[in-house]
């Protein structure tokens, strides 16, 4: 058995159990009295306002792709719900600028809404995981919910092209769990897992700074929330520096944001 299924087959074990904690532990599992979804008005002009400037992603878009994007992002606000933590009010172009993020995400698909995934918590900054006891940025777990550190989220989107992006990172994990965990297509994710192991083990072994930040070669899950990161903020980079890998990205999430000119 080579070292890359071995390093498979134990960061999958991993997850599992993690994930089975998660489900029996009711401190994972806040009450959805507490969560409110959007309470305005559907309007893609307003949404346009609130999101462009914002979502470099969404501003490099053309106009029949905009407007798919907005009717989208006004589909998921009537589905998400979110709540605020910490004396944190939850505002309605905060739900909007999620939805956007998440709405960038999954423009690929048809099926875009992550239905597993339907609740946001909201802290203003980082804070304490009972979980990972420690402080952290974001947190996602297989029940269902998203924890964010709404500081960290503003800063990744107002730097769009540094390849950091709270919001995109947690997200891709919600669509790991909710997409690629399930047995009818985690084939999908073999091939892009298969190249990850490579990496992450080229990325171990060299003394130099790699094109991928090092929190990459964590385990496969972060390594492709972090690709995806780097695939929505610095796709033409990517492209040229890991073509395999970026293309990986582009079949998993059926999109190519590189033909967009993002850091260019």
């Amino acid at each position: 058995m080579t070292s890359f299924v071995i390093l498979a087959i134990i960061v999958v074990i991993a997850f599992l159990i993690s994930e089975r904690n998660v489900k029996t532990n009711p401190r994972f599992k806040p009450d959805p009295s507490q969560f409110e979804t959007y309470k305005g008005v559907i309007d893609y002009a307003y949404f346009d306002e609130i999101i462009k400037g914002k979502l470099l992603y969404y501003d490099k878009l053309n106009s029949a792709s905009k407007s798919k994007f907005l009717k989208r992002l006004g589909e998921l606000l009537e589905v998400k719900n979110f709540s605020g933590r910490e004396g944190l009010d939850v505002s309605e172009e905060m739900k909007i600028l999620l939805c956007g993020v998440l709405t960038m995400l999954t423009f690929g698909y048809n099926n875009f809404k992550i239905r597993g995934f339907d609740y946001f918590v909201i802290f203003p900054n980082t804070f304490y995981s009972k979980l990972l006891a420690q402080q952290v940025k974001g947190l996602t777990v297989g029940t269902g919910y998203v924890y964010l550190s709404w500081d960290n989220v503003m800063s990744g989107i107002e730097n769009p092209t540094n390849g950091i992006n709270l919001a995109l990172h947690e997200m891709s994990h919600a669509l790991y769990i909710d997409h690629f965990h399930s047995e009818p297509n985690w084939w999908r994710f073999e091939d892009f897992e298969w190249e990850a192991m490579k990496e992450i083990d080229a990325m171990k072994s060299r003394r130099d700074v790699p094109f991928l930040r090092h929190y990459a070669a964590e385990n496969t899950v972060e390594f492709f929330a972090v690709c995806v990161e780097f695939f929505f903020e610095k796709p033409v980079s990517f492209k040229q520096n890991r073509p395999i890998i970026y293309k990986e990205l582009c079949e998993l999430l059926n999109q190519d944001p590189a033909l967009l000119m993002i850091d260019k």
